[in-house]
């Protein structure tokens, strides 16, 4: 495809927009991470100047897929470079309204180029074609489901299209991806491996397995603000199960234990890419586990049949922290060099919310000190992200405004410019039947207050999250359930 685009740009001939974009979308993403990969290489280029070409490779690109929209027939090339800066895109602002409009405009390319319909049976097909190419047959299934498996994902990952999907398997005739490498597809015939041998495919195969177990569970659930109580709860405890097989059923080189990490080193010195990708299929699984179990934490301080799953989201919600930890010790990894990309904060900020929500309705259990130091640490990794990434900064003001919406009311803030504002704001806000704010001063067992830390610093999220503690006995089930969903839609 390079040497068509620059022979082609040679000859004064036509280019193809579509792989055009899919050309300026792999240099925007190569300029993105190259502080990852090149920090042993001497390179006359600084971050910034990399964040700089990054972002105008990157709207070149959206530039291009524009024009291919308007001008030109679909090609394979268009999801392709949609894929690449969907999930770039995402990294560095978010779960936007453009990270949204990307990936649902690969699902429509799909469908408009017929991927859906990849192996009908040649009897069933009206045109007369001549047999399609094997190689080119296996990786348009690949980027066919590697769009639903993104699709199923978001289903079970919050904001607004939580609950939903658009790719429904029945309207679909496509083979799932083989596990072979790139240099075996030629082979004739090509022998799959079995599931416990590495190869290129291994991680994508299992993330689509995960991402079909969010459809399951997007299938089963209310939408949101709905009481569980139409809920099955047996349901909730099946679903997790396969949650549980899930992970235990991953071949050994993409599991996270330390004994299965030390038995994959020779692994990873075939496949290097397997060291980043196990850790973010373990990190989505563990917070979709946690998304599971999310309407029935609260209600387990009440309701003691809801027990299972407050053990269940506490074991996913720290291993998810621990994860984090075993990031950092990993030689050669994008995850290890930096906590800057947003995918991984928004995994570390979703289980925080799970460790605090606990310590909000399940005190006196005797490990309230142990938590206090569980949460302590979890906000200490997204402080120092803070001060690397945008995005992080982004994420404590969106949770100031959610938190300000619900009444909880900010004590000590750092920031004072904006006090007008935010008194104005507060007093806009409907009333509550609530306690006020002098009662929830009063009125607290916290933590915070009770326990003297020596790690403890003051930052904006200890003040945030203090006032979360504070707050937390005081809101009924609606309410929180209400607060989880704009904490939701705030981080995506």
């Amino acid at each position: 495809m390079v040497d068509d685009i620059y022979s082609n740009i040679k000859d004064a001939e036509k280019l193809v927009p579509g792989q055009l974009a899919l050309f300026l979308a792999i240099l925007a993403s190569a300029a993105a991470t190259y502080q990852f990969f090149f920090d042993d290489v001497p390179l006359d280029l600084s971050i910034s100047d990399a964040s700089q070409v990054s972002l105008y490779w990157t709207n070149s690109a959206l530039e291009m897929l524009e024009i291919a929209r308007r001008t030109c027939e679909g090609v394979i090339e268009d999801i392709q470079a949609t894929i690449l800066l969907s999930f770039l895109l995402y990294h560095l602002e978010g779960f936007s309204a453009r990270v949204r409009g990307l990936f649902a405009s690969a699902t429509c390319i799909a469908r408009d180029l017929s991927l859906h319909r990849i192996d009908v049976p040649s009897s069933q097909i009206s045109d007369s074609r001549s047999q399609p190419d094997p190689v080119s047959l296996e990786m348009k299934r690949r980027i066919f489901w590697h769009v639903v498996a993104t699709d199923w994902l978001l289903s079970l990952s919050g904001g607004p299209q939580e609950g939903t999907y658009n790719m429904q398997p029945r309207h679909m005739i496509v083979k799932r991806p083989r596990n072979v490498d790139d240099k075996d597809l030629r082979q004739n015939p090509s022998l799959d491996q079995p599931i416990s041998s590495p190869t290129v495919m291994s991680y994508y195969i299992q993330r689509i397995n995960l991402a079909d177990l969010c459809r399951r569970v997007a299938d089963t659930m209310p939408l949101l603000n709905v009481e569980v109580s139409p809920i099955n709860y047996q349901d909730i405890i099946a679903l997790d199960k396969r949650f549980e097989a899930f992970l235990e059923e991953l071949p050994t080189f993409l599991k996270t234990d330390e004994q299965s990490r030390m038995s994959s080193e020779e692994v990873m010195l075939k496949y290097p890419q397997l060291r980043a990708q196990r850790y973010a299929l373990g990190m989505i699984a563990l917070t979709r586990r946690c998304k599971l179990h999310q309407p029935f934490l609260i209600r387990g301080s009440i309701n003691k049949g809801y027990h299972f799953s407050r053990e269940v989201s506490l074991k996913s919600a720290r291993s998810v922290i621990k994860l984090k930890k075993s990031v950092e010790l990993e030689p050669g990894s994008v995850f290890a060099s930096d906590v800057k990309l947003t995918g991984i904060c928004h995994h570390i900020f979703m289980a925080t919310i799970v460790l605090v929500t606990d310590l909000c309705f399940n005190r006196g259990h005797g490990d309230d000190e142990e938590r206090h130091y569980e949460v302590v640490e979890a906000l200490k990794i997204l402080e120092e992200a803070k001060s690397r990434s945008r995005m992080v900064g982004e994420f404590v003001e969106s949770l100031e405004d959610v938190l300000r919406r619900h009444k909880v009311h900010l004590l000590n803030r750092p920031h004072t410019t904006n006090n007008v504002g935010s008194s104005n704001a507060q007093m806009d806000q409907p009333h509550k039947d609530l306690q006020t704010t002098e009662s929830i001063r009063v009125n607290t067992s916290n933590p915070w207050e009770t326990l003297e830390d020596p790690m403890s610093y003051p930052s904006e999220f200890d003040s945030v999250w203090r006032d979360y503690v504070q707050l937390g006995p005081v809101l009924q089930m609606p309410e929180w359930d209400s607060l989880f969903s704009d904490l939701d839609n705030a981080f995506n």
